[in-house]
This record gives structure tokens, sequence and C-alpha cells, in this order.
């Protein structure tokens, strides 16, 4: 049986992001969008609520609206570039950490099916994609045993 880490280790590896361009910068919102090779317009977005300004909620969808996610939140996103598009996200993070000092942590949801599991399933990529690519920065971890991706800054 092959494992979720052997197919991220062989598919995973090497893969060039998209290029990026920060689009919004507010304290508790910033937006970041990306075009791929399809021509399809990707929105990344981390919002912070006013009670915890240095948490962030991450989303991603298509759509060419960067204040509005409309109904495109639920639109499956993979269309066979998923291991592009995950790059691309996680060069984002590392853009949003490296940009914002402030940050301790980033919460990440594997959204966006409706098949029974899949959200399970799409997170835990998520998690193990993340993991792989987050080596540039020691001091943060993915917390384990989550419903959603937890990425925190560990204070020494």
């Amino acid at each position: 049986m092959i494992k979720l880490i052997n197919i991220l280790t062989e598919v995973g590896e090497g893969v060039t992001p998209y290029p990026f361009k920060q689009m919004t910068s507010s304290p508790h919102l910033v937006v970041y969008v990306f075009i791929t090779d399809a021509n399809d317009q990707y929105n990344v977005k981390f919002v912070s609520s006013f009670a915890r300004p240095d948490n962030y909620n991450l989303s991603f969808y298509p759509g060419t609206s960067i204040e509005h996610e409309d109904d495109k939140i639920d639109v499956i996103t993979n269309k066979g570039g998923v291991f592009k598009i995950l790059s691309t996200i996680v060069s984002i993070v590392k853009s949003f950490i490296s940009k914002n000092k402030n940050v301790s942590g980033i919460n990440w949801l594997g959204i966006n099916s409706d098949k029974p599991g899949a959200d399970v399933q799409r997170d835990r990529l998520y998690k193990v994609y993340l993991q792989k690519n987050i080596d540039q920065f020691p001091n943060w971890k993915i917390l384990p045993d989550t419903t959603m991706t937890k990425l925190r800054k560990i204070k020494w």
C-alpha cells in the first residue's frame, strides 16, 4: 500500500510555484493572487479577528473577486495541478510569515468536496505537504490531531 507521504515525496518534490502578487494588506486582511497555466485566477486570503489579531484563517478559492468569495468557496479547485497550486500556497504562506512577524498562528481548513470523508483526506494532504515544505521556519510547527491544519509559531 502506498502511503500519502510516499506520494508526496515522489510527486510534490521540486514543484515550481506560480508567480503570485499581494493585492491587499491591512491589519486583519491580506490577499494574494496567482494565475494558473489554465488561466484560472486563485485568491489566497488571510483573515484575522479583532479578538485574536495574531491568528489568521487562510482560505483559497478560484475567481476574479478578491473581496468576495461568493459561491466560489464550494468549487472543487483541483483541475489536475494540485501540487503546483499547493506549492504556490505554501510559498504564499512563507511570504506572509516573513512579512508579518506578529503572526503566531494560521488555520487552514480542507474543504470543498461533497464526497464523504474527502475533507479529512484533503486536510491530511495539506498538513503533509505544508509540513514537508515549511522547513525554513523551524520555529513553526503543525499541531497534531486537529480537524484543520493549524500552523503555530513555537515560542522558545
